[in-house]
This record gives structure tokens, C-alpha cells and sequence, in this order.
């Protein structure tokens, strides 16, 4: 019979020492053999086979010591070529290296750990992520360099310090892409300070109103020289101030025998100065009569103060509709009493009809005498 090998095991009939040849014959014995040890030839291959179905071929690579890797067992494999494997929970024991065998990522390994990085890929228009891991619930993430090595971040490559720095100080960049600490103090010396920082004004920057230092950064003012600067400009008349007062029909119609008051007195060492008060009338019917001339004056005097803020005309006080009015300050040298308030008033006689309302805007100084 012919072989069934390799495809199958041949079922081989071995003869006793009492058969007869016309039981087994001879020549099917060495034919049978023949075949099988042929086939065992062709399956096992010839020296350095090149029949690739032949052991020699598949095991050309297994030399001198070497034995076939086995399925689960600890092999040590060098110098393979895996192309696209599924690694589920691989060892690396010192290193992951590029293709010319130079390192890319050492893995110096840590007894017991139990924290890791992971990298996490993403999907058009999201960022990928290299976060930490592990067993314990708050964990952080350390970046470094080696030796004088400085972390760079982004584009720009910018240097981060080192070491940590003071309470209280502040991150600040030379320009050329290296941060370092500054202290906090020293930013806000006019001397020190990089444009785009602040710096506290001077005297004098405050009363010249500077909006920059002298490096171009921008001025704060404390508030101690705040007050400071306020009562000086205050003590020599710097500080211009507004007031509106409103003024009743009945305030109206009285003002000439009993002036309103509009501003109070500033206090002992001081005057006030008025640069101009505008007066705006509401009309309500019947319009004003009797009286003329509207003016601001001082308190126990009686001294005018400003000209006349409604002319009584047509267009002004007695007028029939809405109607506005401007006194500014007197050009004539008016006394000014320490001390005192500023009244309205109105020139000759009483207002006697009218029931429009009138709203005063002044705008003063005080100033110490």
C-alpha cells in the first residue's frame, strides 16, 4: 500500500515468526516502509531545506543552543521583528528604543507601585491627554529636567525655574523664553519695574495727574496718599465740586425775603469759590411774575456772587415754557467771608405768581484761606 503520510498515520501490519509470506508479504513489508520513511524524509526536509512546508525550513532559525519558543513558556527572545501585535500586558524592562536601537523611553521600574501615567489618545477637534493614575486617590503629576535642564512649555519654549520661590513673589519672564522669581517689592520700584507692570506714583506724579512711570508701567495710588493728595489739592482750591439743588414754587416765591440755601459753609479757614451756576425751569402755569433778577449770594452779606442766572425775560424766568439760564462768577473783586454759605436769591420784590419748579447746577471750589 502507499503512505497516508503526512496527511494521516499509516496503519502498519508487523509481521510474527510464524507467518507466512502469504500472509505479509515481504516486498509490501520494504514497499510499505520505503513510503513511510520517504514521506518522514520530505516532511522533516534535507539540510538547509528550502521547501517551506519541511521542519528544516520552519526551524532554519533555531541554532546551536537554541530549542522552538513554546506557548506560554518564559523565552527570551532578541533582535524579533513584530509586526503589528497585540500586547496586552507587556514588560519592558529597561527601555523602549527607536529604530536604530536608540532609547525613547527608559522604564526604571519602582518596588510595590502603584501609580502611573496614562496617555490617552482623542478624536478629531479634542486634545490627547497624559494623566497620572493608580491606586491612590489623589495623585500628581512631576515634570522635570536633568541637571540645569530647564521643563519647557509651548511654543514658545518657555524655561520654568527649578526651585520654588518665596512667599508673596511673582513669575516674570526675561524675554528671552526663561522665567524666575521676582519679589514682589521689587515690582513695585520705580527703579526695577518692567514695562507693563504697576508701580506706586509719587507726589508729584499724582498731582501732575501721570498716567505712566517712569519705565511705562502703569501708577497705582495708595490709599494713604490718596487722602494725602486729596486734602492738599482740596487746600488749595484743586478740587472743583458740583451740586444740584431743587427748588420748589413755594421756595420760589420766597427766596427774595428768605434765601435758599444751596451750599453749606466749609468750615472754619475756608471759602467757597462759585465758577458758574445754570438754572433750568420747569413751567408749569401760571408763569412767574413780580420778580426779576435770579443771583447766588453770601450768607449774611448779601454780597453777590454770580450774575444774573435767570434775566427775567420772556426766555428766562417769566417765561411761558421750559427755560435756562447761566450766571458764571462775577469779574469785579467780590470779598469773600470765611466760613459762610452760599444763598439764592432774587433781586427786587417777591415773585408773586407762578407754579414752575427750577433746579440750580453749581459748580464751586473750596478753598483755605
Amino acid at each position: 500500500m502507499s503512505t497516508s503520510y503526512p496527511t494521516d498515520l499509516d496503519t502498519l501490519t508487523n509481521p510474527t515468526a510464524t507467518d507466512k509470506v502469504s500472509v505479509v508479504s515481504h516486498s509490501a513489508q520494504h514497499a510499505n516502509a520505503n513510503d513511510a520513511i520517504e514521506a518522514l524524509e520530505a516532511k522533516v526536509g534535507k539540510n538547509s531545506s528550502g521547501v517551506t512546508t519541511s521542519h528544516d525550513y520552519k526551524l532554519s532559525g533555531v541554532t546551536g543552543a537554541d530549542k522552538a519558543v513554546s506557548l506560554a513558556g518564559g523565552d527570551t527572545l532578541t533582535n524579533k521583528t513584530l509586526t503589528s501585535p497585540v500586547l496586552t500586558t507587556p514588560k519592558i524592562t529597561t527601555s523602549i528604543n527607536d529604530a536604530n536601537g536608540n532609547e525613547v523611553i527608559k522604564t526604571p521600574a519602582t518596588a510595590s507601585a502603584v501609580n502611573e501615567v496614562e496617555i490617552t489618545n482623542a478624536a478629531t477637534g479634542n486634545d490627547p491627554l497624559i494623566a497620572p493614575s493608580g491606586g491612590d486617590t489623589d495623585v500628581g503629576l512631576k515634570l522635570k529636567g536633568k541637571g540645569t535642564g530647564k521643563v519647557k512649555i509651548g511654543d514658545a519654549e518657555l524655561q520654568m525655574p527649578d526651585v520654588d520661590g518665596n512667599a508673596g513673589e511673582l513669575l516674570t519672564t526675561n524675554g528671552s523664553k526663561v522665567l524666575s522669581w521676582v519679589g514682589a517689592t521689587a515690582v513695585l520700584n520705580a527703579s526695577e519695574t518692567v514695562a507693563g507692570l504697576v508701580e506706586e506714583a509719587t507726589d508729584a506724579q499724582v498731582t501732575a495727574g501721570t498716567a505712566a512711570g517712569e519705565t511705562g508701567a502703569k501708577l497705582f495710588v495708595t490709599p494713604a496718599k490718596l487722602t494725602t493728595n486729596l486734602a492738599a489739592k482740596t487746600s488749595i482750591g484743586d478740587i472743583v465740586k458740583t451740586v444740584t439743588v431743587s427748588l420748589t414754587s413755594a421756595n420760589i416765591k420766597a427766596m427774595y425775603a428768605t434765601p435758599v440755601e444751596v451750599i453749606a459753609a466749609p468750615g472754619a479757614g475756608k471759602a467757597i469759590v462759585i465758577e458758574n451756576c445754570i438754572g433750568a425751569l420747569t413751567y408749569v402755569a401760571p408763569a412767574y411774575g413780580g420778580g426779576t433778577g435770579v443771583y447766588l449770594v453770601e450768607e449774611t452779606s448779601g454780597k453777590i456772587l454770580t450774575g444774573n442766572i435767570m434775566d427775567g425775560s420772556a426766555s428766562s424766568m417769566n417765561a411761558s415754557a421750559d427755560a435756562y439760564g447761566l450766571g458764571t462768577s462775577l469779574t469785579t473783586v467780590v470779598p469773600i467771608m470765611t466760613n459762610k454759605s452760599v444763598k439764592i436769591t432774587n433781586a427786587t420784590g417777591a415773585y408773586t405768581t407762578g407754579n414752575g419748579t427750577m433746579k440750580l447746577y453749581i459748580k464751586y471750589r473750596i478753598v483755605t484761606l
